[in-house]
């Protein structure tokens, strides 16, 4: 058996979101989220209303930029243009 490697590396990944009077008040849409999704695994989120799933896809594809944490797709930034050229969003 080969050893697959991870094409979804996310370590530490956090967004938090203000608002109120001068952005005082936060909201942590995703805390702290480490997972690996190596070569040919299915993955999915399962979460209520508000738990962070579409942020957490937004983060990954770099559509918006994490408070905190990595983020690697095939070993490289998901900024990298090559990396860029092999993804797809549908939302």
């Amino acid at each position: 058996m080969s050893a697959r490697s991870a094409i979804i590396v996310v370590e530490n990944l956090t967004k938090d979101y203000t608002s109120g009077w001068l952005g005082h008040r936060r909201h942590r849409a995703v805390d702290r989220l480490t997972l690996a999704v190596k070569e040919g695994e299915i993955f999915g989120l399962l979460g209520p209303n508000g738990a962070g799933k579409t942020t957490t896809i937004k983060l990954l594809l770099r559509l918006i930029r994490p408070t905190a944490g990595v983020v690697r797709l095939f070993g490289r930034s998901p900024e990298d243009l090559a990396v860029r050229a092999q993804l797809g969003f549908l939302p």
